[in-house]
């Protein structure tokens, strides 16, 4: 791991005590015996893209308190959800397998019988509890211990921060001197987003005209509204988070120092050619994590890692068994500083959103990105489309051809697409079908095939043969 830089000078805590090591005849760092299973808590954000966050570099937005935890521990730079849908993702963390694998790859239940890992820590012993956003479902398949989330499962009950930690502190109450898994999500950055105007009682602290506009989406004064609102929501996000850590941090430092804390998006923000896309703003997730004596602080991890990886790594860090069917594999080691490499690339892939169908496969590497669309003949619709930011673009596109070129790339999109990653980050310029890249776009299309065929992926039978 090298030493993570960024436009904010991390705060330094005090030294943290290393846990007990033991050194097996194997090579293999682990935890000493009489070393207490860890707590975990799993935080997530909903549509969060990967560079909002102070510690990530974004100058303006205002995230003190995931700022001061990322310096606490470290960044992860290369975590991929398996989709970019709000429950398919969330599914593919709670169960360690693709969505299509556990049934999760669309708004329903898993498949009868399918494990989690509120099931397998609670066999394990743990405490487990359910704090904000749940979606997931059924409920019978997430035994949690305690639950405080909608009726419905679906969103928090509220974006109040207030809450979250009066229910953090319950939780830890009722856990009493049980280890506990906590899976603790908000709602925000969701839309609907906050007016831009004032948001937990005071003006918005972000100025429409310093926001970071990424490259994937075009600088228009409606995108930088849509961004103003979205901060103030990842603003809310941030005061959240921190209710909940100062929960933990006021049960004692010797519970907070035992406990692993990993924060992470679910998936990109609700804005064209993100959330819903395979593309890399739809996948590449936001990631910190902190396990005091384990993790070292102020540390940037470039290790490539899936949202499938998370459950085994988690039952590792337990004590427990990883059953077999699970398709993710533990970076345990990564986070001990044993290894930097853990995945050479990433599957993702979407089926369908609430709003639409629109089946696509996809494998990322070092260097591209290559995506197959199964249907490229039906036309690409998501919720972003209501947002100002599309109507606008729409709007242009009637005289302006280069945007015009980007809204009906957007919605009618070829069979293949292929982007290089370092050249062309924000994936502007599709090199499938240019015969200076037939080779990549051969290689990359046959290690889909050979992955969709590993995992069983029912939708490998609409691929056709290279070339047609």
């Amino acid at each position: 791991m090298s030493k993570h830089l960024s436009r904010r000078e991390f705060l330094k805590g005090a030294a943290l005590t290393p846990l007990a090591l033991t050194l097996l005849g194997n090579g293999q760092r682990l935890f000493a015996a009489e070393t207490k299973r860890p707590n975990i808590i799993l935080f997530t954000s909903d549509d969060h893209d990967l560079r909002d966050l102070g510690c990530m570099g974004n100058a303006h937005i205002q995230t003190p308190n995931l700022d001061r935890f990322a310096g606490e521990g470290a960044i992860c730079t290369r975590v991929y959800t398996p989709t970019a849908v709000c429950m398919p993702s969330r599914a593919a963390l709670m169960t360690g397998m693709y969505p299509h694998t556990s049934g999760g790859y669309r708004f329903g239940p898993l498949r009868p019988g399918t494990r989690t890992l509120t099931a397998m820590l609670k066999d394990a012993g743990y405490f487990t509890g359910v704090i904000g956003k749940s979606h997931v479902a059924p409920k019978a398949l997430y035994p949690f211990d305690y639950v405080w989330t909608s009726k419905g499962w679906t969103a928090a009950p509220t974006r109040d921060p207030k809450p979250f930690g009066e229910h953090t502190a319950e939780f830890l109450k009722q856990a009493g001197d049980k280890p506990f898994f906590g899976y603790i999500n908000s709602s925000d950055p969701h839309r609907p987003w906050p007016n831009g105007r004032r948001i937990l009682g005071k003006p918005s602290p972000h100025d429409v005209n310093k926001v970071q506009v990424h490259g994937f989406l075009p600088d228009l004064p409606e995108t930088r509204r849509d961004l103003q609102c979205y901060y103030d929501a990842v603003y809310r996000l941030d005061a959240c988070f921190n209710a909940v850590m100062s929960e933990l941090e006021k049960t004692g430092r010797g519970r907070a120092d035992n406990t692993l804390v990993m924060f992470m998006g679910d998936n990109g923000i609700a804005l064209p050619f993100a959330k819903t896309n395979l593309y890399d703003a739809g996948v590449h997730m936001p990631f910190l994590v902190r396990w005091p004596g384990v993790v070292e602080p102020g540390t940037r991890i470039d290790a490539r890692f899936s949202f499938i990886d998370i459950l085994p790594t988690c039952l590792e860090a337990a004590g427990a068994k990883v059953p077999a069917n699970v398709q993710g594999k533990s970076f345990l080691r990564v986070l001990r500083g044993e290894t930097k490499t853990h995945r050479s690339d990433i599957f993702v892939s979407h089926t369908d959103h609430y709003v639409s169908s629109y089946p696509c496969r996809s494998i990322l590497t070092e260097e591209y990105q290559y995506i197959y669309n199964l249907s490229p003949r039906m036309k690409f619709r998501n919720a972003s489309m209501g947002t100002g930011t599309w109507k606008t673009m729409v709007k242009l596109a009637e005289n302006d051809p280069k945007m015009a070129a980007r809204v009906n790339g957007y919605v009618s999109r070829p069979r293949e697409e292929l982007f290089d990653l370092k050249g062309d980050p924000w994936e502007l310029v599709n090199l499938a079908g240019k015969p200076e890249h037939a080779k990549v776009q051969k290689e990359l299309y046959d290690r889909l095939r050979a992955k969709m065929d590993e995992i069983k992926d029912p939708w490998l039978k609409r691929m056709k043969p290279f070339g047609t």
